[in-house]
């Protein structure tokens, strides 16, 4: 499924107020919405995402979606991929992951941050639960879903990410060079 910047872009007003304490089922569809557009804007090594290979979707740890991310993935495919969702209780299995949102507490994400370390996966955290952030951080600012790119862990784990992702990011954090 192609979208385009604009597609996505709508997203971000689409999330409502949420309580501090649990999401809305707005709020969520709209993260489980952005989990599987994603990939249309990634570009992961060849040897961890070999041709006519499924898009691996992973939730490690607590997983606030229910059913929604679920319907997000039915049916979807990206340049021909399918995309598959997968849920394990272990941050040991984040690197069976293509994408990873790490649920949980601030000490669960950064072990399965550490796990990951610089293999390809595209980690994504949320503000919810940490302020510890993967290569993509959701943030609730007002009323819309937003989230930041950090290209210096993109970088270091091979991943590219397309200019139109990072136009959308409400903070990039560049890769640095020396």
């Amino acid at each position: 499924m192609q979208i385009t910047s604009w597609g996505i872009a709508g997203l971000f007003l689409a999330a409502q107020p949420a309580s501090a304490a649990r999401p809305s089922s707005v709020e969520l569809g709209v993260k489980a919405t952005f989990l599987t557009k994603f990939p249309s804007y990634l570009d992961w090594p060849v040897r961890h995402l070999p041709d006519g290979a499924p898009i691996i979707i992973c939730v490690i740890g607590a997983d606030p979606f229910g059913s929604a991310l679920e319907k997000a993935v039915a049916g979807e495919t990206i340049s021909a991929r399918s995309l598959t969702l997968r849920r394990y209780a272990s941050a040991g299995d984040v690197n069976k992951c293509h994408i990873a949102y790490l649920g949980g507490s601030s000490r669960e994400v950064s072990a399965a941050l550490a796990v990951a370390g610089a293999s390809p996966v595209v980690t994504v955290t949320d503000s919810r639960n940490s302020n510890i952030n993967g290569m993509i951080h959701f943030q609730l600012v007002g009323n819309s879903v937003k989230f930041d790119i950090d290209t210096n862990k993109s970088s270091r784990a091979g991943v590219g990410i397309s200019s139109k992702l990072l136009g959308l990011a409400r903070k990039v954090h560049r890769a640095t060079t020396r």
